[in-house]
């Protein structure tokens, strides 16, 4: 029986997070490996857990205990930076952009191929790619470790430049865009405590695409998001309010939510 530790923990955790990411759910696991759900629930709560067990279960989601070390450590330890060329070429080619983005938040290279609706060559071509920019390593059937990770300002950049692509001009009538406006006067204590909030909601999206990685393409679709809040002077704010056409555009809102 294997000892419980901080490691087996994040042994135990990792594997929660692929089964979550790969839609594999507990009595899954129990009818590929002939035991009983009870028994999965135990071991995966480091109950009754063997070396032989932690093995077969890693099976079921086709990785090996060393895979599954691996990920746990890329999961708590942060990834050395891409170098400037490494984010120039990831940047310049928007599929390699994406399937980095896709494979640093668990996506099967399957799941990605189907987004795409790429052939088998195809993604291979793409993860060669990567491999040969030494931002992933390509193993044999198709298992991939990240190595890299975009620098802080680099991921700066792209989401300026998401927010201008996106937001720059938008139809707040679209139903389809869910949306909040207004004017506050905050101390710096309620401020720090927005930020916290806004941090918060994107942490929630984030759990929430990974709960709903398991399904399929035409179920779910993709969104650009967007939450800021900044300081403006008194005489700014009055200045906007009485801007021509401002009251045309307040009237003319259908869409989200306005709390002015």
């Amino acid at each position: 029986m294997i000892k419980p530790s901080n490691e087996t923990a994040q042994l135990l955790d990792q594997l929660k997070r692929v089964y979550k990411a790969r839609g594999i759910r507990y009595a899954d696991v129990a009818r590929q490996i002939g035991v009983s759900e009870m028994t999965v629930k135990r071991a995966m709560a480091g109950r009754g857990l063997s070396v032989a067990m932690l093995e077969k279960m890693a099976a079921v989601a086709e990785i090996g205990i060393f895979d599954l070390a691996q990920m746990a450590r890329e999961h708590s330890e942060p990834l050395p930076a891409m170098s400037a060329e490494q984010a120039q070429r990831l940047t310049a080619k928007p599929i390699l952009f994406m399937t980095t983005f896709m494979l640093a938040r668990h996506w099967p290279v399957r799941r990605i191929r189907e987004e795409f609706g790429l052939d088998e060559v195809e993604m291979i071509r793409v993860l060669t790619e990567l491999d040969g920019m030494g931002v992933i390593a390509l193993h044999p059937l198709d298992r991939v470790k990240l190595l890299r990770g975009l620098r802080a300002d680099d991921r700066a950049t792209l989401s300026a430049q998401r927010v201008t692509h996106f937001f720059g001009r938008v139809d707040l009538t679209d139903g389809r865009n869910a949306w909040a406006s207004g004017i506050a006067r905050l101390s710096r204590a309620s401020f720090a405590k927005i930020q916290q909030k806004i941090e918060a909601i994107e942490r929630e999206i984030m759990q929430l695409t990974e709960d709903d990685l398991p399904l399929g393409t035409g179920d779910a679709d993709w969104y650009a998001l967007f939450c800021a809040i900044k300081p403006v002077a008194l005489d700014e704010m009055m200045n906007a309010a009485g801007a021509p056409g401002d009251h045309d555009a307040v009237a003319t809102i259908s869409a989200g939510k306005s709390i002015i």
